[in-house]
């Protein structure tokens, strides 16, 4: 009798083994099913042309798993139902997945253009580039120039000639800024949106920025420098550090020097781009 417990004891461990094994490949198998199954996306019946007004006829339903859904889908019944009337804003061919980024919707309003974690701020640029060459969705630089307050610990005697004058600095406040709209024009919606026009810029800030922005515009006067399309490099700020009188004086003839040796890409008819002195383009 003794010699028969080990026994047992191996049968019951191999038979509680087989039945953790038994569950665990079910699971398995149903996690794969569930997977494999997919949802019922809404997909195009017929070759659809641009304009087309969806209905039930021209959609039909097409089960898809989960990993390989779209963004932007038309999942279920009840989208599909909301989807009905709309009409598309491209061509969908027999078969393929219609997604909402398909349908012509009416926009959702500016808040919804503003990336997450950011805010709009409204600015009213004194100087800079004209904001009517500015576009949506452009980038731009800020500068700022202060009047410098007064030290009462400083004997005015003692400052050279060109602080008697006047005290003032230009700095660079903040780089590579998204443009959400231009006037009341921004992308995807807004009155003047693909027409030409000028007017206030609406900026993409954190909170830190707008906060920095509305100081700087309530103590000076804010400047604007469009980049070009793709530029999103940033200056170190050692580089740049501030302008003063003192500096203007100390830069006049240097940067004419400097620009002598600089090359610019420049755009010429056909898009052709091409390498030329920046003082002879």
């Amino acid at each position: 009798m003794k010699n028969s417990f080990p026994i047992v004891v191996a049968i019951i461990i191999a038979v509680v083994s087989l039945l953790a094994v038994k569950s665990y490949v079910g699971k398995v198998n149903q996690a794969d099913e569930e997977r494999r199954s997919g949802r019922v996306l809404v997909a195009a019946s017929s070759d659809l042309d641009e304009g087309a007004e969806l209905s039930l006829q021209n959609m039909s339903p097409r089960e898809v798993p989960d990993e390989f859904i779209p963004a932007q889908a038309i999942v279920g019944k009840a989208q599909a139902q909301m989807a009905e009337g709309k009409k598309l804003k491209y061509s969908v061919a027999a078969g393929q997945i219609i997604l909402w980024s398909d349908l012509e919707l009416p926009s959702r309003g500016f808040a919804s253009t503003i990336p997450p974690g950011e805010r709009a701020y409204t600015v009213q640029f004194g100087s800079g580039v004209n904001t009517a060459f500015i576009n949506p969705n452009d980038r731009i630089d800020i500068l700022a120039s202060f009047q410098l307050p007064e030290d009462p610990d400083v004997d005015p005697q003692t400052l050279p000639s060109w602080r008697l004058s006047s005290d003032r600095i230009n700095v660079m406040l903040l780089q590579n800024v998204t443009v959400l709209a231009v006037g009341d024009s921004f992308a995807g919606g807004g009155p003047g949106f693909g027409k030409s026009r000028g007017g206030q810029l609406t900026l993409s800030l954190t909170l830190q920025e707008a906060q920095l922005v509305m100081f700087a515009e309530q103590q000076g006067e804010l400047g604007s420098v469009l980049r070009r399309d793709g530029n999103i490099a940033a200056i170190e700020q050692d580089q740049l550090g501030r302008v003063s009188f003192k500096d203007l004086e100390d830069r006049i003839g240097v940067l004419d020097e400097e620009r002598e040796n600089r090359r610019i890409i420049k755009i010429r008819q056909g898009d052709v781009e091409e390498s030329v002195p920046v003082k002879g383009n």
